[in-house]
């Protein structure tokens, strides 16, 4: 919820260098069903490691249109470095919007050292995404200071500046609903902007079964047809997999769904609100791993008075999201982050506690001094110790971006047909709920969820119908016992679905989002044995994560976990 952006149910986000495609290539030619292996840096991937290989490969644009012309995949392949090889392992980093070329590059070695080198490893830029693919990325906007201009002002800009009384409050609450009717008008103009993009008219093939269509394509020309897939999903990448069984019951190989986005509910407005209900438990580990780790390791705790209780921390980030918010609304400009850019930012460091130590001592304790320095010098008064050398963060102010991608939106928006109809103000009620109920530190996280009512294109495909078939293997799901975006619910929801004689579950107790967050030997273990001896548990197992420390002595010992490294 790609791990990524506003609207990330991804989580996995992964640097790219990417530009435009050089070689001349028109969607009206006829397909090319040739899948040629080359060199990774035509893809815009810097140094690419010499197991790493990338092509182009053609699929029809409408899979029951022929007179649609056909859609063009930037596919990308980690070599198996052992001798005698298992097979192919499909794999989707999540978003959507997640670039399989970026994952592959930035993990590719260590998810095939972590299977010992068995398969070739291969995933792909769906739909929507990435320079490479066509239709790619979709960018409704020509100048980051145009979009900037057009959501300026808009609750979809401020949606995330509440202040702490989390709707309590009948004016704030009467003032968030007075703005339902320019949101809906905002939301409408946004939609045609879009369609009036170069990737405009091909918003209609963008979609969760055009990418399963693809991945079957894909397997047949490189596992061959008919043949078992192999496929390994993170967050969003679970959708893709779980309506792949749907689809394919018949194809079904070694599938494993890592950190799982209710499949059912995905593409409705209403995805979010489920999803978050994990989120105020990973803040809660978040901060009293951080007032155990003391000053030394976590510096925000040098700035409490007395000895340090997680609840301390807790209320010295949420204040300072809430004083930034004062200092917006008294004509304060130099914020490094807006109020409701730093909750979003609170919000993205639960899911990878290996980086926590670097996101508390670099990031956010440098933010917190800016923060409350400046809240002093316009006369709000804090209980907090500051530093008697400011080492706060100037506001960066640049206006040298590129506009932003908005494939998550796409992806969403085409899969969202169950959604037609519903009101803009059902959405705002369901913000105001999940605030009150669910989540009061991130209920009213803004997603491109929301603009899914208004999106104004569905796909040509919908998302098919569940129903229950006998898989031609079982499939291995696994959810962290607190996910902040895709809690274990999620995992036990579809294991139950699918039935036991098509399913086993494990629960990987970590805190974060999907196996990367914490290393787990037990895991791994049963990864390891379903991928190479077709090996999976008789019933639920939980595992344990390797180790709790999420502020060890050794940074860099913690970092690994991200990398999913024991």
């Amino acid at each position: 919820m790609a791990v990524g952006a506003v609207f990330v149910l991804l989580a996995c986000s992964f640097s790219l260098v990417s530009s435009a495609p050089t070689k001349r290539w028109t969607p009206t030619d006829p397909i090319n069903t040739d899948l040629t292996w080359g060199n990774c840096t035509d893809f815009g991937v810097v140094d690419p490691n010499p197991n790493l290989t990338c092509g182009y490969y053609e699929v029809p644009m409408d899979y029951f249109d022929s007179t649609a012309g056909k859609a063009r995949l930037a596919v990308v392949k980690y070599q198996a470095t052992a001798p005698n090889k298992k097979g192919t392992l499909f794999t989707n980093p999540g978003g959507p919007g997640g670039s399989g070329i970026g994952f592959l590059s930035t993990l590719g070695a260590q998810l095939s050292a972590d299977i010992q080198g068995q398969y070739d490893i291969v995933s792909w830029d769906p739909r929507g995404v990435g320079a490479y693919t066509f239709p790619g990325d979709l960018t409704c906007f020509s100048t980051y200071a145009e979009e900037s201009a057009f959501w300026n002002n808009t609750v979809v800009r401020s949606i995330n500046e509440t202040i702490s009384t989390k709707f309590k409050d009948p004016k704030e609450l009467e003032e968030f609903y007075s703005r339902v009717p320019e949101t809906n008008a905002k939301l409408e103009e946004f939609g045609k902007k879009c369609l009036a993009s170069k990737t405009g008219p091909y918003l209609k093939y963008i979609g969760t079964t055009s990418t399963i269509r693809d991945l079957v394509s894909l397997a047949d020309k490189i596992v061959g047809p008919g043949k078992p897939i192999d496929y390994r999903g993170y967050s969003y990448g679970t959708v893709i997999g779980f309506h792949f069984l749907t689809l394919f019951p018949n194809r079904v190989g070694h599938v494993i769904l890592d950190g799982v986005v209710d499949p059912i509910k995905w593409g409705r407005y209403d995805l979010d609100y489920g999803a978050l209900v994990d989120s105020e438990e990973a803040l809660t580990i978040f901060a009293n791993a951080c007032a155990q780790a003391g000053a030394v390791k976590c510096l925000p705790v040098s700035m409490i008075k007395g000895k340090a209780t997680g609840s301390d921390v807790r209320l010295l980030l949420t204040s300072t999201i809430d004083l930034a918010l004062k200092l917006q609304r008294a004509g304060f400009a130099g914020l490094p982050l807006q109020s409701g850019e730093l909750k979003s930012s609170l919000f993205d460091v639960l899911y990878f506690p290996g980086y926590w130590p670097t996101v508390a001592n670099q990031q956010a304790y440098p933010v917190i001094v800016t923060i409350l320095t400046a809240g002093r010098a316009y006369g709000f008064t804090d209980p907090y110790i500051l530093p008697k050398d400011p080492v706060g963060l100037l506001p960066s102010n640049s206006t040298d971006l590129p506009p932003s991608s908005y494939s998550a939106q796409a992806v969403t928006g085409a899969d969202g047909a169950v959604s037609n109809g519903v009101p803009l103000k059902k959405v705002f009620d369901d913000l105001v709920a999940t605030t009150r109920d669910r989540t009061p530190t991130f209920g009213v996280i803004w997603s491109g969820v929301s603009t899914i009512p208004k999106w104004p294109v569905r796909s040509v495909e919908a998302l098919p119908i569940f129903k229950r078939k006998t898989l031609s293997n079982r499939v291995l799901i696994i959810g962290n016992s607190v996910d902040p975006i895709t809690p274990l619910r999620n995992a036990k929801y579809i294991t139950h679905l699918l039935g036991s004689e098509n399913a086993v579950l494990v629960e990987h107790q970590a805190v974060g989002h999907t196996t990367f967050a914490q290393y787990s030997t037990c895991t791994h273990d049963i990864v390891l044995k379903f991928l190479l001896n077709a090996q999976l548990p008789q019933q639920f197992t939980k595992c344990a994560a390797d180790s709790n420390n999420f502020f060890p002595d050794n940074v860099t010992n913690a970092r690994r976990d991200y990398l999913w490294r024991k």
